[in-house]
């Protein structure tokens, strides 16, 4: 029998994965302090209730890093047998690694002067 599979990615990166029963983008869940949690807790129960034994689906929200990840790994937690994959959790270190090589590579030294 195959495992039930949650891949989560972000959409500001790449198109959902082909290779899945169904796509959950969960870009519509804004950061809103008071009632993100319970927002993002729901939506992991919703997908809980669709899901069987042996589905592949994925979970998308702008950058793979926060909303999604959160809701797989709460479906992990409540759904025996399930493997996470997140394919784009670990881009934002390296984006911002990038920007800080580009900005260190854009500073000058400034020019001294002897007046």
């Amino acid at each position: 029998m195959r495992k039930t599979h949650v891949t989560t990615f972000g959409f500001e990166y790449r198109h959902p994965p082909e290779n899945v029963d169904r796509v959950y983008d969960v870009r519509d869940l804004v950061d809103v302090p008071f009632d993100t949690d319970q927002k993002l807790e729901q939506r992991a129960d919703d997908i809980m209730e669709e899901l069987n034994p042996g589905d592949s689906i994925a979970i998308g929200c702008d950058y793979g890093h926060d909303r999604s990840v959160y809701i797989a790994t709460l479906i992990a937690r409540n759904y025996p047998g399930v493997e996470v994959d997140h394919l784009d959790y670990d881009s934002h270190s390296e984006d911002q690694e990038d920007e800080e090589d580009d900005h260190a590579s854009t500073q000058r030294e400034k020019p001294t002067s002897d007046w």
